[in-house]
């Protein structure tokens, strides 16, 4: 009968089992999220531990510009061996 307009005793108590569901999985997600940032806070670290995180953090980053910088150095050596090669096969071509 909900279909065409009128309501029901049927539809109304279908009605609340959905709200009802609905709210339950809402409670089990917040336990959910609880207990995640319960679990995060008694993993709470020491100063010891979060210097060597940030340090481990910084190397990590020192070490990845050197590969960059690298990396640029060979590329200019490798556009400079180009111009010398098309330099030199056009002096053999004026030959």
């Amino acid at each position: 009968m909900d279909r065409k307009g009128n309501d029901s005793d049927r539809g109304a108590i279908n009605r609340i089992v959905k709200e009802h569901n609905a709210t339950v999985t809402d409670l089990r997600k917040y336990a959910t999220a609880k207990k995640q940032i319960r679990a995060e806070i008694e993993k709470s670290k020491t100063p010891e531990e979060i210097r060597a995180a940030r340090n481990q953090m910084y190397q990590q980053k020192t070490e990845s510009q050197a590969k960059i910088s690298q990396a640029e150095g060979l590329l200019q050596k490798i556009h400079q061996l180009k111009d010398l090669a098309i330099n030199r096969t056009e002096l053999i071509r004026k030959l």
